[in-house]
C-alpha cells in the first residue's frame, strides 16, 4: 500500500489466480518472456523467487529484472535475499518516495532508487550502476 503505488490492484490478495511455480516457468519459457519481479515486493519472499529465478537461470538465458524496497546494502545482510539477488541481471532498489517522484528517470519511479548491476556489483564488490550503455547487453 505504497503511497503512489501504481499496481494497486494487486493489493487483493483474493483477485486473479493461482498457478504453480512450475506452470509459471513454463509460460515464461515458452513465450521466451524475460522477467520483472515486482511488487508486492518479492524479497519478502526471497525462497519462492529464487527457486523460480534458479529455473530461469540454469535453463534459459532470459533476463531477471527485480524492484524492492530494500536496498542492496540491505540485501546483503540477508542470505535468503541475497541467494535471490545473486540470480538478477539487474536490481532496481529503494523504496518508492513520492516526494522524489521524477517521471524522466530510466526504469525506476523516484530519485532515491537504483538500478544495479548485479552481476558486475557481485564480480567487483563494489556497486556497480547499470546504465543506458548497457541497458540492452547484459554481458
Amino acid at each position: 500500500h505504497c503511497q503512489g503505488c501504481h499496481n494497486p490492484q494487486t493489493w487483493d490478495p483474493m483477485s486473479g489466480y493461482e498457478i504453480t511455480l512450475g506452470e509459471l516457468y513454463q509460460i515464461i519459457r515458452d513465450e521466451e518472456l524475460n522477467v520483472t519481479l515486482t511488487g508486492g515486493d518479492p524479497m519478502y519472499n526471497p525462497e519462492k523467487f529464487a527457486l523460480l529465478a534458479g529455473k530461469i537461470k540454469e535453463t534459459t538465458d532470459l533476463t531477471i529484472w527485480c524492484y524492492t524496497g530494500f536496498t542492496f546494502e540491505e540485501l546483503i545482510k540477508s542470505p535468503s535475499q541475497m541467494a535471490l539477488a545473486a540470480l538478477c541481471d539487474v536490481i532496481v532498489d529503494g523504496p518508492f518516495i513520492l516526494e522524489q517522484k521524477k517521471s524522466s528517470l530510466l526504469f525506476r519511479g523516484s530519485c532515491n532508487q537504483r538500478l544495479i548491476d548485479v552481476r558486475r556489483t557481485l564480480s567487483t564488490g563494489i556497486i556497480t550502476l547499470y546504465t543506458p550503455d548497457n541497458i540492452l547487453n547484459l554481458e
